[in-house]
């Protein structure tokens, strides 16, 4: 991903999500979908929702859906159980700094931090064998970093849209990737079981 003019490769544990598509269904009345006996519905409305969209994917999930390890896989694997992972690890927790809204375009460390001073985890790879591969810079982790700060500012804005005790499905933020995934089959079963299996995943990895 060029960033600052500069090829900047993502983490493999960062993905961050894009909450272009907020949208929820409703049901008669203008209720939202809050009550768990409405699950079944609900993904029943998201797999027609997501096949009736066109979403345009930012290079950030261009570079996701390009990387071989997922590729290959089928729709009932998505591509998304590292992104659960990640999302588990580094969404639910506040961003380390205030970042100015010109950061990515001027992406230095000292704009935000002192550098000789800032501790940071540059591994994101376990395998002792791959750590090398996996280490990233001061740079690259701040970047990444800011992109989920201002991801999070878009999510507030648009939650703040939405009617009291509306439910936020764990879809919302992945449904340009997971429109790759589901394109993967015709069948719509085939994709009502994959969503429900990223939902399922997604529970299971952000409680760890």
């Amino acid at each position: 991903m060029i960033i600052d003019g500069k090829d900047i490769p993502p983490p493999s544990e960062f993905w961050v999500p894009d909450y272009t598509d907020f949208t929820l269904p409703v049901k008669y009345g203008g209720n939202p979908y809050i009550d768990p006996d409405d699950y079944e519905d609900y993904l029943d409305w998201l797999v027609i929702h997501i096949d009736s969209n066109n979403y345009i994917l930012n290079s950030h999930h261009q570079e996701i859906i390009s990387n071989k390890q997922i590729s290959d896989w089928n729709a009932e694997r998505l591509g998304l159980w590292i992104g659960g992972g990640s999302f588990s690890e580094y969404y639910l927790v506040e961003p380390r700094f205030d970042y100015p809204d010109d950061f990515l375009s001027n992406p230095k460390p000292d704009r935000v931090c002192d550098p000789s001073t800032m501790e940071w985890n540059s591994e994101y790879i376990n395998d002792n064998d791959e750590i090398q591969a996996g280490m990233i810079s001061l740079e690259a982790y701040l970047i990444f970093d800011c992109m989920c700060y201002q991801a999070d500012k878009i999510c507030q804005i648009k939650k703040a849209y939405l009617q009291p005790n509306a439910a936020i499905f764990s879809d919302i933020g992945w449904r340009p990737l997971l429109k790759q995934a589901l394109n993967r089959t015709n069948v719509f079963e085939e994709k009502r079981n994959a969503l429900k299996l990223f939902h399922d995943e997604y529970a299971y990895l952000s409680m760890k």
